[in-house]
Formats: structure tokens, C-alpha cells, sequence
């Protein structure tokens, strides 16, 4: 005990203090130090169980199955020639072994963005959006979930925002495809001109320089040479829209679609006799195509 007479101590009762004030220091000293070297541990085992967590991850996605390259080259090839047979038989294949590659974000974007198309192509008909424009959200989720650092996923649900009308959506996730692909994606910028504000042809908006851009990357991207073609047929610009039919025809001219173009650049020429040969000629080679139905009713007027 130490004991303190009248504010004087013994040398005893000194000493006990000197010992105490030593003690606490020391547990002062051992507190802060333990206390300092633990504040600083912490984050680096925190640090080093995420950094470990992955490289399991990583190491896990390797080792899921792939498809071949040149197998995803093949079916996406296909898919940009946008043709019927062609997308129902990349789309087949794809469904066919799913469960195999179903972590595959490659896989999973190409088929949302088949699953996309199709629902663009029946919405097109004048039939309601399909229930499965669902499914390619899902998959193109996944996509980014299995392969954020890719462009596949995103450009797949910019695809499907766009077709669901949420611009704003559709915008964020074709830019962030655009930014992964360091703009080498003619889709992407495609699909990002068409959700951006102003003229596809209008070079002085947003829209027209990424159209622009995604012919750069791609001078015979189908869809945009389609777009700008008959935005040229309905702003009455036939000049534009024959040079534009020339490029379309160089590349596509055994296109399944080559006649219905052809048809629809004559019959605004006003040169209806050569309009109807093209259009029956697309119906002959296209009898179950949903346009088929449109030029019909136009050749029994």
C-alpha cells in the first residue's frame, strides 16, 4: 500500500510510488503500442484476405469452361449479318450448351443480345415486346457479373435498355462499353449513337459522331448503313440514300434483305414497276419474314 502522511512520504512509500508510475507507464507504453500496431495490422489483414479472396476468385474463373474463341467469333458474326437463319442458329447453338458455359460472359452477352434482337424484330412486326427482353437482361447482368472488365456485358444491356426505351440506362452502360473497348467497337458505338441525342447523320451531335465513328470502325456495319439510308428515304434526301444503297450493295448485295432496300430506294424514286420486282423477289427468297406481310398489303393496293 503506499501512504502519504501530511503530504510527506517515507523513502519506503517513494519508492512504491516511483514503482507505480513506472508500472503505469509501461502499461501506457505496452496499451499504445499494442493498440498503434494493431490499428495498422488490421487493414493489412483485411487487405491482404481480400487481396487473397481474389485471387481465388480469379483463379476459380479460370478454371470454368470456355467456349472457343472461334466458335464465339462465329456465332457473333452471324448475329451482326442479321439474318433469320443466322440468328436462329446461333441462338440454338448457344442454348444448346448454356449449362456448360453459363459462366462464360461472352457467352452469356451473345445470347442476351440474340434474345434482344428477336424482341426487337417482333416488336417491330407490330407485336408486343416478348416476355423474354427479361431473360436478355438477366444474361447480360450476369454477363458483367462474370465479366465486368469485358465490354460484352455492357454493350448487351445498353442493347436492351435501348430496345425498353430507358435511354438514360441504355447511355451509361454503352459508354462504359465504348470506354472498355477503347472505341474498337463498332457495335457498341453503334448502339451508343442510337440511344444519344441529335441526327445519326448530323455530325455536329453526339449522335452523328459515334455513327460516324462505328462506320470507322466497321465501314459495312449492316444496321447503320440500314438506319442511314432510310433516314436519308424518309427526309426525302434521294441523293445521300443512293450512295448509301451503293455501300450496302457492294457488301450484301446475297443479303437476304438486299431486295426489300433495293425495292424500297426504287418506289421512292417513283419507279414502281422495278419497286414491285424487287419486293417480289425479297418475298420469294424471305416467305416467312414479318416484312413479307408489309409489302403484300402495299402490292394488293
Amino acid at each position: 500500500m503506499i501512504q502519504i502522511y501530511n503530504g510527506k512520504a517515507d523513502k519506503s512509500s517513494m519508492r512504491a510510488i516511483l514503482d507505480f508510475f513506472r508500472a503505469s507507464f509501461l502499461v501506457k507504453v505496452l496499451f499504445c503500442s499494442t493498440f498503434t500496431v494493431s490499428f495498422f495490422l488490421i487493414p493489412f489483414k483485411v487487405g491482404s484476405q481480400t487481396k487473397r479472396k481474389k485471387k481465388r476468385i480469379k483463379k476459380r474463373r479460370k478454371s470454368w469452361p470456355r467456349l472457343e474463341k472461334n466458335k464465339i467469333t462465329e456465332y457473333y458474326n452471324l448475329y451482326l449479318d442479321s439474318t433469320e437463319d443466322g440468328v436462329k442458329k446461333a441462338t440454338i447453338a448457344l442454348e444448346k450448351d448454356f449449362k456448360k458455359y453459363k459462366r462464360d460472359p461472352r457467352v452469356l452477352a451473345l445470347l442476351s443480345q440474340l434474345y434482344t434482337h428477336t424482341s426487337y424484330k417482333e416488336w417491330h412486326a407490330g407485336n408486343e415486346l416478348p416476355d423474354f427482353i427479361k431473360t436478355a437482361k438477366a444474361l447480360a447482368q450476369r454477363a458483367i457479373k462474370y465479366g465486368n472488365q469485358l465490354e460484352d456485358g455492357y454493350r448487351a444491356l445498353g442493347g436492351v435498355y435501348l430496345v425498353l426505351d430507358k435511354r438514360s440506362l441504355a447511355l451509361r452502360n454503352l459508354k462504359k462499353a465504348v470506354k472498355i473497348s477503347k472505341n474498337k467497337d463498332a457495335e457498341a458505338l453503334y448502339l451508343y449513337a442510337c440511344a444519344s441525342p441529335g441526327s445519326i447523320v448530323d455530325e455536329t451531335t453526339p449522335a452523328g459522331r459515334r455513327m460516324k465513328k462505328a462506320l470507322e470502325v466497321n465501314p459495312k456495319l449492316i444496321w447503320a448503313l440500314q438506319d442511314i439510308m432510310m433516314f436519308y428515304l424518309k427526309a426525302g434526301d434521294l441523293g445521300n440514300a443512293e450512295k448509301v444503297f451503293e455501300k450496302f450493295a457492294n457488301h450484301y448485295s446475297d443479303h437476304p434483305d438486299y431486295f426489300y432496300y433495293e425495292g424500297t430506294l426504287k418506289l421512292h424514286q417513283d419507279k414502281k414497276e422495278e419497286a414491285r420486282a424487287s419486293y417480289e423477289k425479297f418475298m420469294k427468297k424471305n416467305p416467312r419474314s414479318y416484312l413479307t406481310n408489309y409489302i403484300k398489303l402495299y402490292l394488293e393496293r
